[in-house]
């Protein structure tokens, strides 16, 4: 990310009491349920901010990875940042990172939040790492120092996939009755996941920029199909989240529709609780779970 010049510290700890900073704000915040997954977010992202702050003076940097850790504390559903979303287009690693980041939700997707949730967050938070580097505007002129930190993100981001993938794609999960199993994928579909904060179906700015992708990407392609099929988390009334489900569905239709795409091109479907991401016992708040799938064929 950009960074700002020394003294944008200098003036806050000058006004010090007249400015709270994103990194002061999630250093006192803790971690309010959630899952364990959720948790390690937390605490990956603000180690993350904390250096950016102290060590890159990359103030910017620092605020969107502290805010990342305090949604996380929450409970929320962190997604990884998508190349391009804040305002620079990594040119030289475009392909690189839109196919990482592409693993490292297939990873993600295949439980790896249960089996190993310090290892996956430590992934996503490499991964976002790598982006912010590599989208640094002076990333193209800037030699040696900036390259070495593009490639220790990628690095370690190598490092925890690698850990992740010999694992397991499934980890023993609390006693529940059994969910429908989700969909498989049909061979050459491309497909996008769009998280929901707790019993909302608004977008949040990473849903947005997931939805915008996606768009792009049909757009470029052709599709004829567009499925999007809306989930809950177990909280709440079967009924209810049948609803809630049908409401994140639309929201996420609305927005394709927005970005260009056909209407008539897009069905949804609401599933409610019946398709878990991760499984849960019933009432359980699930990040994970509360989510909408984009299904290009």
């Amino acid at each position: 990310m950009k960074r700002l010049a020394p003294f944008a510290l200098a003036a806050c700890v000058l006004l010090a009491g007249a400015c709270t900073t994103e990194l002061q704000k999630a250093q006192r915040t803790q971690p309010q349920g959630g899952s364990e997954f959720s948790r390690a977010q937390s605490a990956t992202y603000l180690a993350m901010a904390e250096n950016q702050w102290q060590g890159q003076y990359d103030f910017s940097g620092s605020e969107h990875f502290a805010r990342k850790s305090m949604r996380a504390a929450r409970g929320e559903a962190v997604a990884p940042d998508v190349p391009g979303e804040k305002g620079f287009i990594p040119v030289k690693l475009a392909d690189e990172l839109t196919s990482a980041r592409q693993r490292l939700v297939t990873a993600l997707q295949a439980n790896a939040t249960v089996a190993a949730p310090p290892v996956a967050a430590r992934a996503q938070g490499a991964y976002d790492c790598w982006l912010d580097e590599a989208a640094d505007p002076i990333f193209a002129v800037e030699g040696q120092w900036l390259n070495e930190k593009v490639q220790n993100c990628r690095r370690d981001f190598e490092t925890a996939m690698a850990e992740l993938e010999r694992r397991p794609a499934t980890a023993a999960a609390p006693p529940a009755p059994a969910p429908a199993a989700p969909a498989a994928r049909p061979a050459g579909a491309q497909q996008w996941l769009v998280f929901f904060d707790f019993d909302r179906s608004d977008l949040t700015p990473e849903a947005q920029a997931v939805i915008r992708t996606a768009a792009d990407n049909v757009r470029r392609g052709g599709t004829a199909r567009i499925e999007v099929v809306g989930h809950a988390d177990r909280s709440g009334s079967d009924a209810y989240n049948m609803a809630l489900s049908g409401r994140r569905a639309n929201a996420v239709r609305a927005a394709l529709i927005r970005a260009g795409v056909p209407q008539n091109q897009i069905v949804t479907e609401a599933r409610g609780e019946t398709q878990p991401l991760v499984p849960t016992p019933d009432g359980a708040r699930e990040p994970q779970n509360r989510r909408a799938e984009i299904v290009a064929r």
